[in-house]
C-alpha cells in the first residue's frame, strides 16, 4: 500500500503508526510527529520534517529537503540521481550514512552519533556542530567544516580538508570573584587581527575561533589567542589560549586597582583622627567643669 501526496497537498501526522510506503511529490510538505513510520520516499521538491519518531528507510531525492530531530533512522538513502541543496540532522542516532553525489551540502547538529562512519566525497560540504561521531572520511577535493564537535577518527586525502572551530569562553570577575558586567574583552588571532567583545551581566563572553586544519595526515593547528579584559582603566593582563575542539573555559580577573589601599588607609586614618579629636575636645570640656 502508498500514502500518496502530490500537487502542493499538505499533512501532519501525531502519535501514529503507518506501514505503509509514504510517497510525496511535486512541493508536498509532511509533518511527523511522535510516530512510527515504516518507509518514505521525498521527491520534487516536497519537505519532510520529522521529530521524535522512529523511521525504518528514508529515500531522498530530486531537490527534495528533510528534517530529523530527535529520531531514529534505520537506513538513509541518498540516490545517485539525486540533487540535494541541504540535509539537517538534529539530535538523532543514524546507523550507516555515506554521501556519494557531487555537491551536496549537509549540516549535523547536536547529534551522538556511534559506530558508523562518515564518508564525505566528490566535492561535497558537510557541516558538523555540537556532535560527536567515531569515524569521518573526507575524499575527492571535499570539505568538513567541524564546530564545537568531537571526531575521534578523522581521515582525509591530500585535495580535502577538515576545518575545526570551537568556542572560548571568557568569565571575567573583579578580585572579590564577583562577574564584572560591561567588561571590554579583546582578542587577538593568531593572523594578527583583534577583536573586541563586552562581558553581560554574568561577566561572560564566548566567541568562535579556528582550531585547525587537517590535510591527509598532518593537522595545521591556529595558534594562541591572547586574551586581555579591561575593566575602565584596569586590565587583567594578558591570558594566551590555545583553543580545543569543544568549548574552552578560562576566567580572567581584574586587579585591585592601584590606589584602593591608599584610599582605604586614608579614610581609616580620617575616621580615626575624627573620633580622636572627637574625644579629645570632650575630654576639656569635661575637665573645664
Amino acid at each position: 500500500s502508498v500514502f500518496l501526496f502530490r500537487d502542493y497537498s499538505y499533512g501532519m501526522f501525531n502519535k501514529s503508526e503507518i506501514d505503509w510506503l509514504m510517497s510525496l511529490y511535486d512541493n508536498c510538505s509532511v509533518e511527523i510527529w511522535d510516530s512510527n513510520i515504516k518507509c518514505f520516499d521525498c521527491a520534487m521538491n516536497s519537505t519532510v520534517k520529522v521529530f521524535s519518531s522512529e523511521v525504518s528507510m528514508i529515500n531522498i531525492h530530486d531537490n527534495a529537503r528533510i528534517l530529523l530531530s530527535d529520531s531514529s533512522i534505520g537506513e538513509f538513502n541518498l540516490p545517485l540521481s539525486g540533487i540535494v541543496p541541504k540535509l539537517v540532522l538534529c539530535g538523532g542516532f543514524v546507523d550507516s550514512f555515506v554521501l556519494k553525489y557531487g555537491g551536496v551540502d549537509i549540516e549535523l547538529v547536536n547529534c551522538d552519533v556511534e559506530g558508523w562512519d562518515l564518508k564525505v566525497s566528490k566535492g561535497s560540504n558537510v557541516h558538523i556542530y555540537d556532535s560527536v561521531l567515531d569515524s569521518v572520511s573526507v575524499i575527492g577535493g571535499s570539505t568538513l567544516y567541524v564546530t564545537n564537535s568531537t571526531l575521534e577518527t578523522v581521515y582525509t586525502d591530500s585535495s580535502s580538508a577538515v576545518e575545526v572551530y570551537s568556542y572560548i569562553e571568557v568569565r571575567v570577575v573583579d578580585y572579590l570573584g564577583n562577574p564584572l558586567s560591561g567588561a571590554s574583552v579583546e582578542v587577538r588571532c593568531p593572523n594578527g587581527t583583534i577583536s573586541n567583545f563586552l562581558s553581560g551581566d554574568d561577566g561572560r563572553v564566548v566567541f568562535k575561533v579556528f582550531v585547525s586544519r587537517i590535510v591527509g595526515v598532518n593537522e595545521f593547528g591556529a595558534g594562541c589567542y591572547n586574551i586581555t579584559a579591561y575593566y575602565g582603566d584596569i586590565s587583567s593582563g594578558t591570558l594566551s589560549v590555545v583553543p580545543i575542539n569543544t568549548l574552552k573555559r578560562v576566567t580572567l580577573t581584574v586587579p585591585i586597582p592601584w590606589w584602593y589601599w591608599p584610599s582605604i588607609i586614608s579614610i581609616v586614618v580620617l575616621v580615626v583622627g575624627s573620633a580622636s579629636v572627637a574625644v579629645y575636645l570632650k575630654f576639656l570640656k569635661k575637665k573645664r567643669t
